[in-house]
């Protein structure tokens, strides 16, 4: 089987549960490994065999299920976001709370979730608002390539109209 998604392309994958689209995805997010051919990112073959490869080729996973792969529930929301780009937001090891404070502020804008939960724990949260900031979360992290896994499960229909506007 052959899948090219070109610049600015959005694919689906459908099929039933247990159809291989779990493993696929966890295969281009480096949590599972490839059985076979190639991963081509930008004309160059990558070897992903852990997230931090995935990470590294550009591609940013939101799991189908946000509670239990997703999200730390016991920290807050803007902790949660924060997560993988705290080197790039300080100096020798030190966060700087200014500059986190400022890309965690711009990146709830552009998912609309509200700056009052940034200091809730994520758990404490709803479904959306979780997938919103997990969302956000992927989108700070500089990926330029997405794979979101039933990004819309679990979430009200407003929230669906917002991820339907950031996938575009």
């Amino acid at each position: 089987m052959t899948l090219s998604v070109g610049k600015g392309e959005i694919v689906g994958v459908a099929g039933l549960e247990g159809q291989g689209q779990r493993d696929l995805f966890r295969m281009l997010a480096g949590l599972t490994p490839a059985r076979g051919g190639e991963i081509r990112i930008d004309g160059k073959t990558v070897l992903l065999s852990n997230p931090a490869d995935a990470a590294n080729a550009g591609i940013g996973f939101v799991p189908e299920e946000r509670k239990t792969e997703g999200v730390f529930l016991g920290l807050r929301t803007d902790s949660n976001m924060t997560l993988p780009v705290l080197g790039r937001l300080g100096r020798f090891g030190v966060v700087n709370r200014a500059r986190e404070q400022a890309a965690v502020d711009q990146e709830a804008a552009r998912v609309d979730l509200s700056t009052r939960y940034l200091k809730l724990k994520i758990g404490a949260l709803s479904g959306g608002n979780q997938q919103k900031a997990l969302i956000g979360r992927v989108l700070m992290s500089g990926a330029r390539h997405l794979v979101l896994f039933d990004p819309t499960r679990g979430v009200d229909v407003g929230t669906k109209a917002v991820i339907y506007d950031l996938i575009r």
